[in-house]
């Protein structure tokens, strides 16, 4: 009896976990476990009726519920008050009270959908009174105006994010005012793909910007994308950027477009393959007194080999390398609009050069190639070849004493042949030497010379007579580390070229670069980096040094950049009292918005010095601050007090 008990005891456990392992293997088995819905009471009770899903819900995955998070909210209440000074004469007084919120959530989850929303209303009262011919009149208004921002990003953290941001804004809001009341206005739509496995990536974006003052609208809209892959030895990669920019004031018009391909092939260091496509247009109108309508197009090719023999290959040396180097370029250029359409140039040329070091110090080099320019219906078809050798010499730098003295020289001969033009020789001889020094001044101080003197000769069978050259250079470095709380370098350099030949000519350049964090204190620190450079070019001849004419410049040229900034985290001794002065200098616009850049200013700042005063208290932040600008080749002087509350 207590036999055939235990071999039914058995038949029941191996039955219960073959039911068991039949419920887990089967599908139904997994919808349940992971379905949402409400488990069973107790372990036998009754399971819930499957609730009835409408048919017209556009997503129903199992899991996902269309619920919002609970909403974050935050704001800010800031009473402003302005005053500013034209340089016609002009001053404007300004009375400003705005306020914002800003709400924040997700859908089901953070990493599905985010979202966050803003709304903010802004009063003014603004007086102004003066101004060239208008003697003491005065004006007063007063106006009100929304400013909103939204931003959803879905998938955020995935490899396919998906974002869009639309942003309506007012700069008398940030403080950004310089002059001119100016609306903003900028949507952005940012998709990104990563694939799951490969190398690669994917990108489109496109930025819409507009901003409004009383006088100009300016729109600017961009559009990029970018893609890359790489698959084995191979990797290539695309771009292409498209940007329209319009300015009602002037009735100016730009538009730009432009294409990059690139492929590259690497066979390990000594074997590489690039080939690159470019296309760029570009279109200017104009609609003023003088309506105009011009551009032009470039379409280019070229394709480079770089090539050195490894061991077992064909013209391998093991104590003279040896390295190739081929190049073939196309390139096709249009004119566009009014008065030259159609005109169009094309230039296809070829190029076959070798490096070969017989020694450390020396070195042969030759090249060959060929041309052919199309310049249309101006000019005929043109054939050029030609055919270079170099022999240099350049050993490694001679210690003299604490100096460091480095020479080398070199050789060139080269001959250009091209159609109906007398064959053109050429001949020259090149030297240089430098000496240079350091000098330890302190342990975290050193400074650093390099003297160096060039002369060259050049003879062409085109010049009556053969071009001289002497060229001297000095460059002066000095750096300096503190204790982990200061760092300085400055960097001289003056380098002056003169040329005798039928007509004599000259080249003048100096650099100055000056840079310097230091933290003078627990709560004070100070930064300035400032660069100068000064050119002269009195130059219509041959460059004995390179062999090309270089163009004639008028006077020195002058261009600086730079900036400062003093920060004191406690005024006068006084917790949470900041000061900090900044001054920005730059006598060139480098960013602008008819280039493509979107967040170029609109304006032309040339200079500001800014002295700024923060104070907070908890949640309460109070702000006074004092601007003197240069705004489009006119001087703004402005004073703004800030009283803001955030909650």
């Amino acid at each position: 009896m207590q036999a055939q008990r235990h071999r039914r005891s058995g038949r029941q456990q191996r039955l219960r976990w073959s039911c068991s392992l039949t419920l887990l293997l089967a599908p139904a088995s997994q919808a349940a476990v992971f379905a949402p819905g409400t488990e069973p009471d107790p372990a036998t009770g009754d399971v819930p009726a499957a609730i009835d899903r409408p048919a017209s819900e556009p997503l129903r995955v199992p899991g996902f519920q269309w619920t919002v998070a609970p909403w974050r909210r935050m704001g800010t209440l800031s009473l402003d008050g302005r005053w500013m000074k034209m340089e016609d004469g002009r001053v404007s007084r300004q009375a400003l009270a705005f306020g914002d919120i800003e709400w924040a959530s997700y859908l089901w989850q953070p990493w599905f959908l985010q979202m966050r929303f803003g709304l903010g209303l802004m009063a003014e009262r603004d007086t102004e009174t003066g101004g060239e011919g208008l003697g003491d009149s005065s004006s007063a208004s007063t106006n009100g105006t929304l400013t909103g921002r939204v931003s959803l990003a879905l998938f955020p953290a995935s490899r396919f994010p998906f974002e869009f941001r639309a942003d309506v804004g007012d700069n008398r809001v940030n403080g950004d005012a310089l002059g001119d009341t100016l609306r903003t206005q900028r949507v952005t739509l940012s998709q990104s793909y990563r694939p799951e496995t490969g190398v690669g990536s994917l990108h489109l974006q496109i930025d819409h910007s507009k901003l409004s003052s009383p006088d100009s609208v300016d729109v600017l809209t961009n559009v990029q994308a970018n893609a890359d892959h790489r698959f084995g030895d191979h990797s290539v990669e695309i771009g292409t950027h498209h940007s329209i920019n319009t300015r009602s004031d002037t009735a100016d018009s730009t538009e730009l477009s432009s294409i990059v391909a690139r492929h590259s092939l690497h066979r390990g260091p000594d074997a590489q393959l690039d080939n690159i496509f470019t296309w760029n247009d570009q279109r200017l109108r104009g609609e003023g007194l003088r309506p105009y309508d011009f551009g032009s197009e470039v379409r280019q090719f070229t394709s480079v080999v770089n090539w050195r023999p490894r061991e077992g290959e064909p013209l391998y040396h093991e104590h003279m390398p040896l390295q190739w180097v081929g190049s073939l370029r196309w390139i096709e250029s249009r004119a566009l609009g009014d008065a030259d359409v159609g005109t169009s140039a094309r230039a296809l040329s070829g190029t076959l050069g070798a490096n070969l070091d017989l020694t450390p110090s020396w070195r042969l080099a030759g090249s060959l190639s060929a041309s052919q320019v199309d310049g249309g219906t101006r000019a005929p078809v043109a054939n050029t070849s030609s055919g270079a050798a170099s022999l240099s010499w350049s050993p490694v730098g001679l210690p003299l004493g604490s100096w460091r003295y480095a020479p080398a020289a070199s050789l060139t001969l080269a001959v250009t042949q091209g159609g109906d033009q007398p064959q053109r020789r050429l001949t020259g001889l090149q030297g240089t030497h430098s000496l240079s020094r350091d000098w330890a001044l302190t342990e975290r101080q050193q400074i650093a010379l390099t003297l160096s003197q060039s002369a060259a000769v050049l003879q062409e069978t085109l010049s009556p007579e053969p071009s001289r050259a002497l060229a001297h250079s000095l460059g002066l470095f000095w750096q300096s580390a503190g204790d982990g709380s200061s760092q300085r370098y400055a960097n001289l350099s003056i380098s002056d070229s003169r040329t005798r030949a039928v007509v004599n000519s000259s080249f003048q350049m100096v650099n100055l670069q000056l840079n310097q964090r230091a933290q003078s204190s627990r709560d004070t620190s100070w930064s300035i980096n400032l660069t100068l450079q000064a050119t002269r070019n009195e130059s219509t001849e041959v460059d004995a040094f390179t062999g090309l004419r270089r163009p004639q410049g008028t006077g020195w040229q002058q261009f600086y950049s730079g900036g400062g900034s003093l920060e004191q985290q406690r005024l006068f001794g006084v917790p949470r009292l900041r000061h900090t002065l900044q001054l920005n200098l730059n006598s060139q616009q480098i960013e602008r918005r008819a280039l493509g850049d979107i967040d170029a200013p609109r304006e032309r700042i040339s200079s500001s010095l800014e002295s700024r005063v923060d104070y907070m208290i908890g949640r309460l932040e109070m702000r006074l601050l004092a601007r003197l600008a240069r705004v489009d080749d006119s001087s703004v002087a402005t004073v703004v007090a800030r009283l803001l509350r955030r909650f």
